[in-house]
């Protein structure tokens, strides 16, 4: 039988020294922690680890249902037992002897976190920093649901639809509806790559280039 991999304890402890000095904003690792300790004990880290005893002191929600004292309290008591005989959590069984950890099963993980919503957070959406939503919070977005309903400011109307022949130089956008009669890929100088395609709308043809972008061929 192999042995799990063993995980670097003071790469473990600054894990969550960034989350205590980052104000338990379950921003320390992408993803947050709970789904961080799932992965750890999928890969055999939470065996024989004072870990294990403090995951399973997590509620259902686990550690994104916390509240911020609740989070503050949970880290440290995980910071005082992974420094060495210092307390664990409060309801955390004593350590077994050493035979009996090497024969136990790998403690179960801790269920997934609740779904996200449209009142939750955008800090707890897996990638957004504090940098991050701190400036969305300038624009007034400090939820999933302000976020779906952030527009962009400017707007492109496509709507001045035109025949090719009546197409002119000007600033303004211009549309066209018109049949791709032949595209293909070409080669520019460098590494540089796109698409030359020649379209019509019967009134008249027209070649079009799209730079950088030959899977439009």
């Amino acid at each position: 039988m192999t042995a799990p991999r063993t995980l670097d304890p003071a790469r473990l402890r600054r894990v969550f020294e960034l989350e205590r000095q980052g104000g338990c904003r379950n921003t320390a690792v992408i993803g947050g922690l709970d789904r961080f300790l799932v992965q750890l004990a999928e890969d055999g880290h939470l065996r024989d680890s004072p870990l294990a005893a403090a995951a399973r002191q997590l509620p259902p929600g686990g550690y994104r249902s916390l509240s911020p004292d609740e989070r503050e309290r949970w880290v440290d008591a995980v910071l005082a037992a992974l420094a060495g005989g210092a307390p664990r959590p409060a309801s955390a069984a004593p350590k077994a002897p050493l035979a009996r950890q090497r024969a136990a099963r790998p403690s179960d993980p801790p269920p997934p976190p609740p779904p996200l919503g449209p009142a939750s957070p955008l800090i707890d959406l897996p990638g957004v920093t504090r940098a991050v939503a701190a400036r969305f919070e300038k624009l007034g977005v400090t939820t999933l649901g302000d976020a779906a309903f952030l527009f962009p400011r400017r707007f492109n109307d496509y709507t001045n639809l035109r025949r090719i022949a009546e197409l002119e130089p000007s600033s303004a956008l211009q549309t066209i509806v018109a049949e791709v009669l032949e595209a293909a890929e070409f080669k520019a100088r460098g590494r540089l790559r796109g698409t030359r395609a020649l379209v019509s709308d019967g009134s008249a043809a027209l070649p079009v280039i799209w730079w950088n972008a030959p899977y439009v061929a």
